[in-house]
């Protein structure tokens, strides 16, 4: 068999490979298109992220757009309501019939200085001595001028509306005709009104006070170290030019709640602290010690109390009921709620026209509160001062008693050297006068004790001590019976000095 020999022709080669150079030629023609395809994918996915971008920030824009129309919508309802409070002062009798939260104020300066730093100035339309409950004049709150020599109500630019209700508050000085101005309640977190919130009165900062001051003691340590009682709330009262004591009060939470909640802070006090015994108005600062619980009284700083005035009958409610309770019951079983109803009576008496005596009961207490026969004062206590040198007395009188005086009167007694009875007469007198000042005044005669009902006198604690009962019930037994003992020998020396 022959072995034969292709060979390949030029014209053989070129046909076979003629289609593999045409699909290159293909491919290199589609390159460009993807790469412009891609290109312009990649452009048009980047228009839409921006695009997307700037939708988010104008969803944001609109969001906040919308929260500030919401917030322009609010304050135009508030104006409006501020502007309807307004509109309804020009009409007094309209003011009287209106159902508003009232508080009244008192201040013994005679310029109101606001929050804001507007000075008011009061220009003169009533008595001082007049009710308070028709002092409340129609004013328009306005721009404050100079004072003029016309008899008309002083105007106050009021502060922003907080809340959507405002309350009517008159301040009165001494010797000086009312003041207006206008003050808005702040809700607390449980949606109410607080009405003892104190910030509109612009006290300021409250004084710091270290937490090793905030000890308690008992009240005869207080005395011993201060002077007073051991359950009076107006102590070293008879008048700055009489005593070179401090003046302090003794309060317990029990009647007033709105007391400092710690040394140094501001509150509240249920009473009025105007004058001391000598009739001399109160200009410096007044020292306070208030008791949470029996045996713990607690030096809360010196406060200045120019600001004062009374609880009207539709602020009641805004007490709480135990409060009010504790108010009633107090002053049923005890010798200044007799004579809080008596003075009150006398008051009464005294206005002429219809009289409706406050009944001494439960119920007639409750009814003259709701109707303003009886009225607490109350006053605005501002820090301005703490005396850390008390805090070191108290020690050492907790360490270092005094003796008490029932066994300095044994001491003399046993000595077996008799005073004559005139000497005897004249110390049992000014025993008595002393007591008497140490008791209270007229402008706190309407003020609980300054005690609580397991606090005792020295005397009685002796007493206790050589008893060996420590039961509540026979400790209240000997009080009575050692006041009444004290009241015999009083009335006794009285009888004797008459004749």
């Amino acid at each position: 068999m022959h072995n034969e020999i292709i060979e390949l022709t030029d014209s053989d080669s070129d046909f076979h490979a003629s289609p593999v150079k045409q699909d290159s030629d293909k491919t290199s023609h589609l390159n460009p298109e993807v790469i412009v395809l891609k290109a312009s994918l990649t452009s048009k996915t980047n228009l839409v992220e921006e695009q997307g971008k700037e939708l988010t920030k104008l969803r944001k824009e609109n969001k906040q757009l919308k929260n500030e129309q919401d917030l322009r919508t609010a304050e135009i309802a508030g104006l409006q309501d501020e502007l309807k409070n307004t509109l309804r002062q020009l009409d007094d009798q309209t003011v009287k019939n209106l159902n508003f939260n009232m508080i009244k104020l008192k201040n013994l300066k005679s310029n109101a200085v606001l929050p804001n730093g507007t000075v008011v100035e009061a220009t003169g339309h009533y008595d001082v001595d007049q009710d308070m409950s028709d002092n409340f004049a129609p004013t328009a709150p306005s721009q404050p001028s100079n004072p003029i020599t016309s008899r008309s109500s002083p105007t106050v630019k009021p502060e922003p509306v907080r809340v959507d209700t405002t309350i009517k508050v008159v301040i009165k000085s001494e010797n000086e005709p009312d003041q207006i101005e206008q003050v808005t309640f702040v809700k607390g977190e449980d949606g109410k009104f607080d009405v003892w919130n104190l910030e509109h009165l612009g006290l300021g900062p409250p004084i710091v006070v270290e937490e090793r001051f905030c000890v308690g003691f008992r009240r005869s340590v207080i005395s011993d170290a201060l002077g007073g009682g051991h359950q009076t709330t107006s102590n070293n009262w008879k008048g700055r030019t009489k005593t070179d004591k401090f003046p302090y009060l003794a309060m317990t939470r029990s009647y007033n709640p709105h007391l400092p909640l710690v040394p140094g802070g501001h509150g509240v006090v249920f009473c009025g602290v105007k004058r001391f015994n000598d009739g001399s108005l109160i200009e410096g600062p007044i020292d306070l010690i208030a008791s949470d619980k029996p045996n713990q009284w607690i030096y809360l700083g010196s406060y200045e109390t120019s600001r004062w005035g009374e609880i009207s009958p539709n602020q009641l409610d805004l007490l709480q009921p135990l409060v009010i309770q504790r108010w009633v019951s107090g002053a049923l079983s005890t010798l200044w709620g007799r004579s809080w109803v008596e003075r009150t009576n006398a008051e009464l008496v005294e206005k002429g026209g219809e009289i409706r005596l406050v009944d001494f009961t439960e119920d007639g207490l409750r009814e003259a509160l709701n109707d303003g026969r009886l009225v607490i004062n109350f006053t605005v206590m501002k820090c301005v001062g703490y005396r850390t040198e008390w805090f070191e007395q108290f020690l050492h009188y907790q360490t270092h008693p005094k003796a008490p005086k029932s066994q300095k009167r044994k001491k003399k007694a046993s000595s077996g050297v008799k005073k004559p009875f005139a000497k005897r007469l004249k110390v049992s007198e000014r025993r008595k006068e002393v007591s008497s000042e140490s008791d209270g005044d007229d402008e706190l005669q309407p003020t609980p004790p300054g005690s609580d009902k397991d606090e005792f006198s020295d005397m009685e604690d002796g007493m206790k001590t050589r008893l060996g009962s420590d039961s509540p019930g026979a400790r209240k037994n000997l009080r009575m019976s050692a006041t009444r003992s004290r009241r015999t020998l009083y009335s006794r020396v009285s009888a004797s000095s008459q004749n």
